[in-house]
């Protein structure tokens, strides 16, 4: 399989490290497997889709090129414009379409990991990207009705929630500005971070008051390298409890192999989750 991932520029190395595990997780399932990450700017993002359609027998995209590239498609599944992001695309039937699998992903995750979580709380969101939309998206769909969101731009954070309150009926979206964090109340049952290393380093530290998780309330982290590796022991230590953000990427990973698979007709690889997942780790 000859697949990429296209993304902006920033952080090239960390995608492609993490193509390498994928696969050679693939290969270890015997699939010979070989990966690319084609560079693009807003302006170049077009023409490199297109592109790649042509070379590639599957997409990816990174975080933030999900949203930019619908408005590029013509074929959209309902419930990937209601998203408003996709993480990749897959070929079917001689057409290409978006899908999202971090949906499902973090859903399955949840329903394999987590044993008691408290559905009344709150879930505090942090980033304001085609990431938070996945997640605001499964969490709404296992069953949580209220979501506060904050990111490094405010600005950034105040238009999607707006834009969340547009797309879903009977959630609450609330955002919070990054400097009243601190001030958020203990109500929170899901605390999510989907920021990389150095996006909001200057306010990571005060994070770790953790002041808007309940007791054993539940951290998520997302990021390939999180803002502080600090935050999960802190996590603990305020009576959280830790829920393993690199077993959402590998079962996000292993629903897009499936999905390739399944669309052409050929049964998928056996794909290792926990093994996967400690390599990530």
């Amino acid at each position: 399989m000859r697949w990429c991932e296209i993304g902006l520029e920033q952080r090239v190395q960390s995608r492609r490290r993490r193509f390498e595990k994928l696969n050679e997780e693939l290969r270890a399932c015997g699939v010979d497997s070989s990966s690319e990450f084609l560079s693009a700017t807003e302006d170049t993002l077009e023409s490199v889709l297109e592109k790649a359609k042509e070379t590639y027998d599957a997409i990816r995209f990174s975080p933030e090129v999900g949203s930019l590239v619908l408005k590029m498609l013509t074929q959209i599944p309902a419930g990937v414009a209601t998203l408003k992001t996709a993480d990749s695309l897959v070929k079917e039937d001689g057409a290409w379409w978006p899908r999202c699998f971090m949906v499902d992903g973090l859903m399955q995750t949840f329903s394999s990991s987590v044993t008691n979580v408290d559905f009344t709380g709150s879930v505090f969101l942090l980033g304001a990207g085609g990431k938070t939309r996945a997640v605001a998206a499964a969490l709404s769909r296992i069953g949580f009705g209220r979501m506060i969101i904050a990111d490094p731009d405010d600005e950034r954070s105040a238009a999607l929630v707006e834009d969340l309150k547009r797309s879903y009926f009977g959630i609450q979206f609330q955002q919070t500005t990054r400097r009243l964090v601190t001030q958020l109340p203990g109500i929170c049952s899901v605390a999510v971070n989907t920021l990389e290393s150095g996006e909001d380093a200057a306010n990571a530290a005060e994070l770790a008051y953790f002041n808007f998780l309940k007791t054993g309330g539940l951290w998520l982290d997302l990021a390939l390298f999180p803002l502080s590796l600090t935050l999960q022991t802190e996590a603990v230590s305020v009576g959280g409890e830790l829920l393993n953000g690199f077993e959402v990427l590998a079962r996000t990973d292993a629903l897009w192999v499936e999905s390739v698979y399944s669309t052409k007709g050929e049964t998928p690889p056996a794909f290792d989750i926990a093994r996967y997942t400690q390599s990530l780790t």
